[in-house]
């Protein structure tokens, strides 16, 4: 998804403001102004952030990883 810290004019379009030229380039009208592009410039983000768990609740209850407990160590 992306939104105005990518650039967009604004989160919102209005109806029927839009063209596709034909070289490709989409243009979409908005509120605060337009936005223009080419598709097929567009790059997917194929980075996978690593995950770290820092607090694990159950209830409101912090579950620490144990022998005994719901969540256990890898072994």
């Amino acid at each position: 998804m992306f939104n105005t810290s990518d650039g967009l004019q604004d989160m919102e379009f209005e109806a029927n403001a839009y063209l596709k030229a034909n070289d490709g380039q989409m243009f979409f009208g908005g509120i605060k102004g337009m936005n223009t592009f080419f598709p097929k410039n567009i790059k997917t983000n194929t980075f996978a952030p690593p995950v770290y768990l820092t607090n694990f609740q159950i209830n409101n209850q912090t579950v620490l990883p144990s022998d005994s407990s719901l969540i256990g160590f890898n072994k």
